[in-house]
């Protein structure tokens, strides 16, 4: 019931990549796990996703996303009512081999130093609401990029854990084997990154208790 449910009413926003955007998804707005989250809550929501994204930094990406397009410098356009803020972003960072940096960095052309210039920031944006951040998946594939993601993945843990925000760790609870022939028909595009729209229902649950627990 509404009144038992701690969801219902609340302002979901997300920020990050084309698994927050919905990438090629035909109705993206209602598609993505955030838009099914809310919709079986009653919960506003605002998609700040943006295909092509990375939480630092970084030179053009395919021509599509520009330094000023990075989760660090958007978060502060979100809307500032926000009851609930989830951050899913990183796996461009690991496409660009972005360079990962120390722990008390501040360099936002590093993923550390990112990650506490973006942490700290949401901490004053929304210092009574729940802030949370969703990993990228670490497939395993036999690419200098898919061997890399588990540091950039213990990277955004370590941060985040810096500034006691909880993280949905994608590499051990996402539930989608990336090796799988009958997991990628199902599930993805098919392109070893992107969810299709039974994937994103599948996840939803999981990020929904996610955000059930923060």
């Amino acid at each position: 019931m509404e009144q038992f449910n701690i969801l219902y009413g609340k302002k979901l926003v997300a920020i990050g990549d084309s698994m927050v955007q919905g990438f090629t998804l035909s109705d993206a707005y209602n598609q993505t796990w955030l838009s099914k989250i809310a919709a079986r809550n009653g919960m506003k929501h605002k998609n700040y996703g943006m295909n092509g994204t990375s939480l630092a930094y970084r030179d053009v990406y395919d021509g599509q996303c520009k330094k000023e397009d990075s989760v660090v410098a958007r978060y502060t356009d979100m809307d500032d009512d926000a009851d609930y803020i989830l951050v899913y972003a990183g796996t461009n960072d690991i496409h660009n081999f972005i360079p990962i940096g120390e722990n008390n960095s501040t360099d936002q052309t590093m993923l550390k130093g990112a990650l506490n210039v973006l942490c700290s920031g949401l901490r004053i944006k929304y210092p009574d609401k729940k802030i949370g951040f969703i990993t990228p998946y670490t497939p395993g594939y036999d690419t200098p990029a898919s061997k890399a993601a588990p540091e950039y993945v213990n990277a955004i843990i370590t941060i985040c854990n810096k500034y006691n925000i909880p993280v949905f760790d994608n590499s051990k609870n996402g539930g989608i084997d990336w090796l799988s022939k009958a997991d990628m028909d199902a599930l993805t595009f098919g392109d070893a990154t992107h969810l299709n729209e039974a994937g994103m229902e599948f996840v939803s649950s999981r990020y929904e208790q996610f955000l059930r627990n923060m």
